[in-house]
């Protein structure tokens, strides 16, 4: 199965996330902050980050654009907002719409 980095500021969200992943077998690591993940991925691999576009401290993109400036793993987000375009320009390898509670 794959290693999976989430990066998603909203408590439950990331955990429903991770506990769904790895319950099917993944390797998953959660972060809260995008300064937390950048930290973890110089020590593992990851094989995809799953992240939200809108976070407080480090914004989903600009996380994105960092790990791609260093030839890190791909990147898909999930957010309530439809950024879609900002994501094809952060190199992102894909774009879910969370839908909205």
């Amino acid at each position: 199965m794959a290693r999976l980095l989430l990066l998603d500021d909203e408590e439950e969200a990331l955990e429903w996330m991770t506990t769904a992943l790895a319950g099917v077998g993944h390797e998953v690591r959660g972060y809260r902050s995008g300064g937390e993940a950048l930290g973890d991925l110089c020590d593992w691999r990851t094989d995809l980050i799953v992240a939200d576009i809108l976070m407080q401290a480090m914004a989903g993109i600009a996380f994105a654009r960092l790990v791609r400036a260093h030839a890190g793993p791909r990147v898909l987000f999930i957010s309530h907002a439809f950024n879609k375009a900002d994501a094809v320009l952060a190199g992102a390898v894909g774009y879910i719409q969370r839908p909205t509670t």
